[in-house]
C-alpha cells in the first residue's frame, strides 16, 4: 500500500475554510490566534505551530479538480 498525503490535505482544506469564514485582518477577537483558539484547538486537536503550518499547505492539483468519475450536475 502506497502513503499518500490526503488526509492531511483534507484536514488543511477544512482548516483553511474555517479560517476564511472567520478570520479577520486588523480584529484582535477574529485573529488567526482566536479563530485557533475558538474553533480549530479542540476540533482538530492540533497546537497553534501546526494550525499555521496547515494554513500554508496547498493541496496537489489532482485532489482539487473533480475526479473524471464524478457525475456533474449539468451532464447530458
Amino acid at each position: 500500500m502506497a502513503y499518500n498525503k490526503r488526509g492531511y490535505y483534507r484536514r488543511a482544506m477544512v482548516i483553511q475554510e474555517i479560517t476564511k469564514r472567520h478570520y479577520e485582518p486588523e480584529r484582535q477577537d477574529r485573529c488567526y490566534a482566536a479563530v485557533w483558539r475558538k474553533y480549530i484547538r479542540h476540533t482538530f486537536g492540533i497546537c497553534y505551530a501546526s494550525y499555521l503550518r496547515y494554513l500554508k499547505a496547498t493541496p496537489p492539483a489532482d485532489m482539487t479538480a473533480p475526479t473524471p468519475k464524478q457525475l456533474s450536475l449539468f451532464d447530458e
